[in-house]
């Protein structure tokens, strides 16, 4: 574990992650005992859950912020280093309980302690919080947080939460103490311990019970009127409280970001993200809003889905629309004719019945036309609420992502700045694991960004491209930085997005470049290899087909299918869709004599 996240959060979803993987392996022993599987390069996905996010923790190791309980127990005079261990720690023997009664009590008086006069019962209990006294709390509790580095550097995740229970109990003594007897009191310690069990609990996976320590560590700090500033230390802690609080709620199992978004805007007093200055802060606040994007661009996909589909409906309703006119029409004009029985003597003798029966299908005929008029108003309703929930969703999404994008670029060239000229460090960007995570997160904010405008129409195409450029400008510049998965879903995108633009030279030059990437991929792999090759033939097929090269798409495409068939066998649907396509172009390149 610690070879996962040097210096990071050691957190339970590494261990649930290892356990996974695991059984991942175990499923796949049949799989991988063939060999491997070609259809992997087709199925290989990204999305939002591929994002790596940063905790406080791991940007405060990187940043090199100390922790707060540690800095309380280690403050001078704090009688930390008297105990050599929390085994020889000794409670005095009741000989010397009696005599410590008898020797402070004067001075205990003298400092202001209520004497029997005033209190009974704490006299009769002073012997008691004397001996307490001298068992000195405080450095046990330093004992003990040396005890807890210890289990943090041997990934006892359980075994300190057991400890950082015993400390919090250990700090609720002292603090009981302290009410009587408040010489050395320590106004902090309480709210760090509650701060420190939060984390613990944090890391074993415990939500409710890590936010309920945080809300009672935020309620044991000290309160101030406004006249003066509260202390460094107390704001400090405040701060990693509500960043702990942010970063449960924004990585649990129910993530809610926008309460997490406020947690980290409070711990600097901020309305929005602009008023942030930390940029440990920044980083977290733009994790917020990332997620609260892609949750919107999800909505906006699916509200384009569900128009979509109410577009296909209302094909099929105005065709019963128009059928029922035409009913109701015919019948109209059928009841308008009056049935005659018989005409005698120059009279006619008109068919009631049957007049009143072709009225009464008339007006159940034009009941039809109208309850079909109603639904296709209806449908017709939903779809513009749909387009309207869509366009409102990717309006939210852009915004978001673009606030996101630009403030993490600020973040990251500022951080870059800031290890090349304080630090002195040296080396590549893809070499420090800060700015790896920092520059993987902006090229996933780049990706859904480019999907949101996608989602609003060619009006929005340049931007798109833009998107997916600066994507593929920072995997050429740190090559190797970006994960393979994503890198190749940018330039597959950037490829159909230039064709539709009907820039066809960079779209093949794109191409190309995939086709680069895959074989590199995919060296060691034959088969895989084969199978990107096919989809980048495929790709290449598509460009001619809309420059109307047809012999070369045809080219393209038979050189596609010679390699699908190969690797996924006759019977793959894949290998049938791209006949039939084919086919269709065979046929239509023979007609019009091309």
């Amino acid at each position: 574990l610690d070879g996962l996240e040097q210096g990071g959060r050691r957190t339970l979803k590494v261990v649930q992650a290892f356990a996974q993987s695991k059984m991942v392996v175990k499923n796949r022993k049949k799989r991988d005992s063939v060999g491997e599987d070609p259809r992997d390069v087709l199925l290989q996905s990204w999305d939002s859950t591929d994002l790596e996010m940063l905790d406080a923790r791991f940007l405060a190791s990187i940043r090199s912020q100390p922790s707060p309980l540690s800095d309380l127990i280690s403050q001078p005079g704090s009688d930390a280093d008297e105990v050599v261990s929390v085994s020889e720690a000794s409670y005095p023997a009741p000989q010397e309980e009696a005599g410590s009664q008898g020797s402070n009590q004067d001075s205990q008086q003298e400092d202001g302690m209520p004497g029997p006069a005033q209190d009974v019962g704490l006299q009769l209990i002073k012997p008691e919080l004397a001996a307490m006294l001298n068992d000195k709390p405080m450095a046990r509790l330093a004992q003990m947080q040396k005890l807890a580095a210890s289990l943090s550097e041997a990934g006892d995740l359980h075994g300190l939460l057991h400890l950082r229970r015993h400390m919090l109990a250990q700090c609720k003594v002292a603090q009981a103490l302290w009410s009587v007897l408040p010489e050395g009191e320590d106004v902090l310690a309480l709210s760090a311990a509650h701060y420190e069990l939060a984390l613990a609990y944090a890391d074993v996976g415990y939500e409710p019970q890590a936010l309920d320590h945080c809300r009672w560590a935020l309620e044991e700090l000290p309160r101030f009127d406004g006249s003066e500033p509260p202390p460094e230390a107390v704001k400090q802690l405040r701060k990693n409280v509500q960043m702990l609080r942010g970063e449960i709620m924004l990585n649990g199992k129910r993530p809610r970001e926008q309460e997490a978004l406020k947690c980290f805007l409070a711990t600097e007093g901020a309305s929005d993200l602009q008023g942030v200055q930390d940029p440990s802060t920044r980083i977290m606040c733009c994790q917020c809003q990332t997620k609260l994007g892609v949750t919107k661009l999800k909505e906006a996909r699916a509200a384009r889905a569900a128009s979509l589909a109410i577009q296909d409906e209302l094909a099929l309703l105005r065709e019963k629309v128009d059928l029922a006119w035409e009913k109701a029409e015919r019948a109209r004009e059928i009841s308008s004719t009056p049935a005659i029985l018989s005409t005698y003597a120059g009279k006619v003798v008109f068919d009631e019945y049957r007049n009143n029966k072709r009225k009464k299908r008339a007006q159940e005929e034009h009941q039809r036309f109208k309850e079909q008029e109603k639904l296709l108003l209806d449908a017709e309703n939903e779809a513009q609420a749909e387009e309207e929930m869509e366009a409102e969703l990717t309006a939210e999404a852009e915004s978001l992502l673009n606030s996101s994008l630009d403030n993490l670029f600020d973040v990251t060239q500022a951080e870059e700045n800031r290890l090349r000229e304080r630090v002195g460090y040296s080396g590549s960007a893809k070499e420090h694991p800060l700015m790896v995570k920092l520059y993987r997160q902006l090229a996933h904010i780049g990706m859904h960004l480019a999907g949101v405008y996608g989602l609003m129409g060619p009006s929005k195409r340049k931007d798109q491209i833009r998107c997916l450029e600066e994507v593929l400008i920072n995997h050429r510049a740190y090559e190797g930085l970006l994960p393979h998965p994503l890198v190749a879903k940018a330039y597959r995108e950037l490829g159909a997005v230039l064709m539709e633009d009907k820039q066809y030279e960079k779209a093949h030059n794109t191409n190309s470049e995939l086709f680069e990437l895959q074989e590199k991929a995919y060296a060691d792999k034959p088969a895989s290899l084969d199978v990107a090759r096919a989809e980048c033939y495929k790709l290449k097929g598509n460009i001619y087909v809309a420059q109307s090269h047809l012999r070369r798409a045809s080219e393209m495409y038979n050189r596609a299918l010679e390699l699908f068939s190969l690797r996924l066998g006759e019977q793959d649907q894949l290998v049938s869709d791209l006949g039939h396509r084919l086919h269709e172009l065979r046929e239509y390149t023979n007609s019009a004599g091309l």
